[in-house]
């Protein structure tokens, strides 16, 4: 039996963030990236200090293109967040076709036309597969 497993990875986890972050938000902490379950409550792990809330560490979530962007996806083309937005653990819930000031968060799964409207995302697929 091994005695070093602390915790069954079920797709989620809690992570410090920002008192701003809303469910559904993206967001980054140092590597860690996902997507917000609920606002943050404080401590919500017993005896943790500081604002955290759950998030899921993969699957398909829904984002908005961002306003002014081409706003065109195609199936498995990468998506990404400025990375401004979701830096020290602040969220938003925009992703982008464009690389430039930008983080890897997955790749599309279903195409989207020009303009604005919603962009189907599955989160930390490999970025090199």
């Amino acid at each position: 039996m091994a005695l070093n497993h602390a915790f069954v990875f079920d797709n989620t986890y809690p992570v410090p963030v920002a008192s701003s972050v809303l469910g559904g938000d993206i967001v980054k902490v140092g590597t860690l990236l996902g997507v917000a379950q609920f606002p943050p409550t404080q401590g919500e792990i017993a005896g943790a200090a500081g604002l955290k809330t759950t998030v899921y560490l993969n699957g398909i979530h829904r984002f908005n293109a961002i306003a002014g962007a081409t706003g065109v996806f195609t199936v498995g083309q990468k998506v990404y967040v400025a990375t401004a937005s979701v830096a020290a653990g602040a969220g938003t819930k925009a992703v982008t076709n464009d690389a430039t000031g930008g983080t890897y968060i997955g790749v599309a799964v279903e195409a989207k036309a020009t303009g604005a409207g919603s962009v189907w995302v599955l989160i930390n697929y490999p970025e090199g597969a």
